[in-house]
């Protein structure tokens, strides 16, 4: 009996992982995003590609400067939260302690997605935001 279980629970979960996997791919955040950001009290301009790979997470990637990450987190409610982890190119690696890990906070819109970025640690560069676009899904 206990083995019949096993294999109906198993046959459920290979039936449905590709429905979990589907509603991954649909969600509104799954893609890569691109736009140019601007740190508050500060002239200039950086270029940002974000990817989702799932409404958990995704990568960074801030090519002018360059550096990188991995996006950690989730949906609330309206928004999607991250925790950003710097893992190239980070203020170990830098002595301007320019690009830190922080947490990010977007909204989409259709094929619009607003970002917010917060330092979680101080000294750091000023909150950061823009309006990225969808390059691709």
């Amino acid at each position: 009996m206990q083995r019949c279980f096993r294999v109906i629970a198993g046959a459920m979960a290979f039936v449905a992982a590709p429905c979990l996997a589907d509603a991954a791919e649909t969600d509104p955040i799954v893609g890569t995003w691109v736009c140019s950001g601007s740190h508050e009290g500060r002239e200039g301009q950086f270029n940002m590609r974000l990817t989702f790979v799932s409404p958990r997470g995704g990568i960074s990637r801030y090519v002018d400067i360059p550096c990188g990450g991995v996006l950690d987190g989730g949906q609330d409610g309206d928004a999607y939260e991250f925790t950003e982890t710097i893992t190239f190119n980070g203020s170990e690696e830098r002595s301007d302690n320019y690009c830190v890990s922080g947490k990010v906070r977007v909204t989409v819109d259709g094929r619009s997605m607003t970002y917010e970025w917060l330092p979680t640690n101080e000294p750091a560069p000023p909150r950061a935001s823009g309006t990225l676009k969808r390059v691709g899904r």
